[in-house]
């Protein structure tokens, strides 16, 4: 099985491919797009293989409520890539992928329509419930 540095320099290697733009945070990639970043880290998983995580943080700053668990669960009954949830006062986005044999493809379109997503729900969330994009403050 690849190691975590392994599929991490692999993640480099298709970003700078196919011409993303991306930062580095410690251990993280990230990649800006609008008001949202997703950052993508590379764990250890059971039995010597790794699990690729693409994480968003949409909104900081925001009280959970019913009224926001009822529509980050509508959101989630239409998202075919990824998970809303709340944590830490915050809302965020996650999506994993298998690490071993990552597939450049899959990786930049799962990249693109969590980004995508962040973006355009950053908005309405925020219009709605209140709280910070993660480009505020």
């Amino acid at each position: 099985m690849a190691t975590v540095e392994e599929i991490h320099q692999r993640i480099i290697d298709v970003l700078n491919e196919a011409n993303v733009s991306f930062g580095t945070k410690g251990d993280r990639l990230f990649i800006r797009r609008g008001s949202a970043a997703v950052f993508i880290k590379v764990e250890s998983w059971i039995n010597d293989h790794t699990v690729v995580e693409l994480v968003c943080p949409v909104l900081k700053g925001i009280e959970r409520s019913p009224a926001l668990l009822e529509k980050l669960d509508q959101l989630n009954k239409g998202l075919f890539f990824g998970k809303a949830y709340t944590h830490d006062n915050g809302v965020w986005l996650a999506h994993n992928l298998l690490g071993d044999h990552l597939d450049p493809e899959e990786l930049l379109a799962a990249l693109g329509l969590i980004a995508r997503v962040a973006d355009k729900i950053d908005d309405d969330l925020k219009g709605e419930f209140g709280g910070q994009r993660f480009t505020e403050g």
